[in-house]
């Protein structure tokens, strides 16, 4: 499946990732919505503990 990966977006000129996919339809349909995490509602977490 697709869970964890990326939901990214082009801002000015350049890529970034503003969700993570985490879960969704078990077959795919046009009615049923994927769900993702908002990466900036972890941005603390998240440099607290990449590896610098």
């Amino acid at each position: 499946g697709d869970s964890g990966g990326p939901l990214m977006v082009k801002h000015e000129g350049r890529w970034i990732q503003i969700g993570i996919d985490s879960f969704g339809p078990i077959r795919e349909s046009p009615y049923m919505p994927c769900v993702y995490t908002r990466v900036t509602e972890y941005m603390d977490w998240i440099q607290e503990n990449i590896q610098e």
